[in-house]
């Protein structure tokens, strides 16, 4: 059994928020997230400044994907353009080896580790991931391509399709 810990807060309008605690927050980033949620504004304050991405950091990304991963274009869509009054682009991310657009988060967080650890990064365990589809796919597969290992945790209801994909992986 778990100790809970339960926190009310008002908000401004007199309605109340319960959040329920599993334990108490010990790591900054737990307790940064539980300052969010009861609406503390310096802790929402600083959680934006460390999430800010800055032109750099997408530059950086783009470099160190593309040698991995399929250059999509938008394409329009003649169907839906004409169906809904605008101009409607699609972005045909299917084609990614893994079907998915997850591959240019899981490259590119493999590739920030590998920047900031090293070499010794990959013999050190490599990556843990907990996903039920995409990104788990996209990490297997990501990780092999740049030797690294990798490890997923799946939920027991995840497709087995995707589950046999990341073994294969």
């Amino acid at each position: 059994v778990l100790n809970r810990n339960f926190s009310t807060v008002t908000t401004e309008d007199n309605d109340e928020k319960h959040i329920e605690v599993a334990a108490p927050p010990r790591t900054p980033l737990a307790q940064s997230a539980l300052g969010i949620a009861l609406g503390n504004d310096d802790e929402m304050m600083r959680a934006r400044e460390s999430l800010t991405v800055t032109f750099a950091d997408i530059s950086r990304a783009h470099v160190g994907i593309r040698s991995g991963v399929v250059r999509t274009v938008c394409e329009r869509s003649h169907f839906l353009s004409e169906q809904l009054g605008a101009n409607i682009y699609l972005k045909p991310e299917f084609r990614q080896f893994t079907g998915s657009f997850k591959e240019r988060g899981a490259r590119n967080a493999i590739l920030q580790l590998l920047r900031k650890h090293g070499e010794s990064f990959k013999s050190k365990g490599g990556v843990i991931s907990a996903s039920a589809g995409n990104h788990a796919l996209a990490m297997a597969y990501h990780g092999k391509e740049l030797g690294v290992p990798v490890t997923v945790v799946m939920p027991t209801v995840a497709p087995l399709a995707k589950v046999d994909k990341c073994r294969v992986s």
